[in-house]
């Protein structure tokens, strides 16, 4: 493990602020993440193009439950839930869009969607009842 994730762990806002400035994360450089990250992403639009989805099980065998751990760990960055990653650029959230990739798999709505539907039927039921 690296010193800066078991020493000193850094907040989400501390690490996407030294990525912006180009820190470098890992040995060789911010290509090596790059390279990393687009062989994953192929890996995933083969999956897609030969299954229609890029919802893959983390517990499948071989190479499809690493593609599905990666396929976690990019909502996770996309809903920044998990803690010292670097964010997605918008770049490589441009490129998850395009095979259709979905954030919220099953088409669950975000806590923030899911207010604004209960809002918006309390409203209704305001203007309907003249109370709520």
């Amino acid at each position: 493990k690296s010193y800066w994730k078991t020493i000193n762990p850094l907040s989400q806002e501390q690490v996407h602020l030294l990525t912006g400035i180009g820190f470098v994360w890992k040995a060789g450089g911010q290509q090596v993440l790059q390279d990393e990250w687009q062989a994953m992403y192929q890996k995933l639009k083969a999956y897609y193009e030969r299954h229609g989805t890029c919802n893959v099980s983390q517990k499948a065998k071989g190479d499809d439950g690493r593609i599905g751990r990666w396929v976690k760990t990019q909502r996770e960055k996309y809903h920044r839930t998990k803690p010292n990653t670097t964010p997605l650029t918008p770049q490589q959230i441009e490129q998850l869009e395009s095979i259709g990739f979905q954030w919220r798999p099953g088409g669950t709505a975000s806590n923030e969607e899911t207010w604004q539907n209960m809002f918006e039927q309390l409203r209704a039921y305001q203007k309907e009842h003249g109370d709520c």
